[in-house]
């Protein structure tokens, strides 16, 4: 989801009944106001409002998934800085698999140096709290990783549901059409 359906009584309803619940989310300002102008400021918010009223939602069933793409690569530090100090405990960071725009002008040193740079915010932030929000600086042992929001595409199991912003459910996030032109 997006938060835009995410209102007091279905934070209630999720939070009662044990939903893992994964909130798009691009971080600060500059990142995700590149998705929808303002938007940051109506998440920013919701955040809050689940830390306040929903805390069982908001530290086992909350997971941050914050799209990657090379206009937010600039800001990815800052934005993973943001969730940190909001106690996000479980952040996913997700390719733009929709990205049609390629910058030539992008270093080929920006995702190690962007990578790098959450790498030092994670450590520090595991040092002082225990935690690894980070998902992809988490261990695992085994042939799955373990995810609180569990595999990205549960399409065939009938196990998860994407909910899309026009209120339409999904059974993968790859076949909302909300955000992407889908062939017919």
């Amino acid at each position: 989801t997006n938060g835009t359906l995410l209102d007091h009584r279905a934070a209630e309803f999720l939070e009662r009944n044990h939903f893992r619940v994964q909130l798009s989310f691009d971080g600060v300002a500059a990142s995700q106001n590149l998705r929808a102008n303002g938007s940051f400021d109506l998440l920013d918010e919701l955040l809050g409002r689940l830390r306040r009223d929903h805390p069982e939602l908001f530290t086992r069933y909350l997971t941050i998934s914050a799209t990657v793409s090379p206009e937010t690569l600039a800001h990815l530090a800052l934005s993973v800085g943001y969730f940190l100090e909001n106690g996000i405990r479980a952040l996913n960071l997700s390719p733009d698999f929709t990205c049609r725009i390629i910058r030539p002008n992008l270093p080929d040193t920006a995702m190690e140096e962007a990578i790098a740079r959450i790498y030092e915010l994670s450590r520090s932030h595991r040092r002082r709290t225990g935690r690894v929000p980070v998902l992809l600086f988490r261990r695992w042992s085994g042939r799955r990783p373990p995810s609180p929001a569990g595999p990205i595409c549960l399409a065939g199991s009938c196990e998860s549901l994407t909910g899309d912003t026009d209120g339409r459910l999904y059974s993968c996030v790859m076949f909302a059409g909300s955000y992407q032109e889908l062939g017919g």
